[in-house]
């Protein structure tokens, strides 16, 4: 009786323990919003869980007038904070026009992103593969 007592007793504790799981700690202040991207035009920003409390965002940017509008991605921790190069990675910058990005999760972490490029004509789509640990992989 007395094992069965003490049993109850160490499960009733553990129960009672916190637990060790991760939880995103974004900021929650308006005025204290993490920049992602701050350079010239952007547009058209889109957003999927990464599954591990971050993010994966995707936008169209300007930021290279000689290549016309171009898609790049910015993956952000459990915490918020971007951990790919400052002001994000290119997707796609080819001589022409990429608008118009979608993203959708690829069950691994990372992303798979599509959009409109007209560099084979004016509704060309294209994808691409955003792993969650290296910066990008053919998709």
């Amino acid at each position: 009786m007395k094992a069965i007592l003490l049993l109850a007793a160490a499960v009733t504790t553990l129960t009672l323990l916190p637990t060790s799981d991760v939880i995103a700690s974004w900021q929650t202040d308006p005025t204290q919003n993490t920049p992602v991207a701050t350079l010239l035009s952007h547009e058209l920003p889109e957003l999927v869980s990464d599954g591990w409390g971050g993010a994966i965002i995707t936008w169209t940017d300007l930021r290279s007038p000689s290549t016309m509008w171009d898609i790049y991605a910015q993956r952000l921790d459990a915490t918020g904070e971007p951990v790919w190069t400052i002001q994000g990675e290119p997707v796609s910058s080819a001589l022409s026009t990429q608008a118009w990005p979608q993203i959708v999760e690829d069950g691994d972490g990372g992303a798979i992103i599509v959009w409109e490029d007209s560099r084979v004509d004016d509704s060309s789509v294209f994808p691409h593969r955003v792993a969650a640990l290296l910066r990008s992989r053919p998709g």
